[in-house]
């Protein structure tokens, strides 16, 4: 059995000087109605809003059952009638999927306001209490035991790490794998000098990752590889740079291991 830790989520904010029509930023949701096959009867949740006018007093309820399914895209208007710009004013998604569900709060008076996108400036009035909340998804299976790991921001020319230490029964759990999410292009580098041990049988890196449809891998010293291996002299460290995405960093060969120590730091 595979077992995954999440271990980070760093965001790069970044500054588009320009874009044509060509390169639509993901800067706009798609959703779509679904049917969900599970059901759960509520979720009670305390919502802090970023806008102090759209908080909401006391907690909220989340109601079983996904209604919509969203997915970051580009949008390039070719006509239209608005009276708005056709430039762009949002800013670059995540690369998160989103599940929509219906949500219950307490009623709360939000004053009106002034709001412009692309079709125009407008002011929207009546505004009621929020009735829908869109939370993270990601396609397929996350294989338990997830570990919640910190969180890490990064903003600009920023960076940031993250430090990982322990020991892993493999014979039992599988290959010790991590998953990094980056929501930018970056470069990130992978240090687990120190694990050990590290033969009978050989254990050796992997980042994985999904290459258009397919599966794909860079390993340890691999500099040919789609995304090779940046510090390819040096054994258990790696430097890729690399586009937003998922990234499967595993231990290959610790699922023979019964009393594997790692230690790892993730940089980017």
């Amino acid at each position: 059995m595979l077992n995954k830790t999440r271990i980070a989520v760093a965001t790069l904010s970044v500054m588009l000087l320009s874009v044509t029509a060509a390169q639509a930023l993901p800067d706009h949701l798609q959703c779509h109605k679904i049917k969900d096959s599970q059901k759960f009867k509520f979720a009670d949740v305390t919502l802090t809003a970023l806008q102090a006018e759209f908080q909401v007093p006391d907690g909220c309820t989340i109601k079983g059952k996904a209604k919509k399914f969203c997915v970051p895209v580009g949008k390039v208007v070719s006509d239209t009638d608005a009276p708005g710009s056709l430039i762009g004013v949002g800013q670059t998604l995540n690369a998160n999927d989103y599940l929509c569900y219906k949500l219950k709060c307490a009623q709360t008076t939000i004053p009106d306001t002034l709001v412009t996108d692309q079709f125009g400036e407008r002011n929207i009035s009546k505004i009621k209490f929020a009735q829908e909340i869109c939370v993270p998804a990601v396609k397929g299976t996350v294989t338990a035991p997830i570990e919640s790991g910190t969180v890490c921001q990064s903003v600009a020319s920023e960076s940031g790490c993250i430090e990982k230490a322990g020991t892993w029964d493999g014979t039992t759990d599988g290959i010790l794998t991590f998953q990094l999410l980056l929501t930018e292009a970056t470069t990130f580098t992978w240090d687990a000098r120190g694990s050990t041990p590290n033969t009978n049988p050989t254990v050796g890196l992997l980042v994985g990752y999904m290459n258009g449809a397919s599966s794909d891998g860079t390993s340890d010293g691999d500099d040919l590889a789609t995304y090779p291996d940046e510090e390819n002299s040096v054994e258990f460290l790696m430097q890729m740079t690399v586009p937003a995405g998922t990234y499967d960093l595993s231990f290959e060969g610790t699922e023979g291991q019964d009393a594997y120590s790692y230690t790892m730091t993730v940089c980017w």
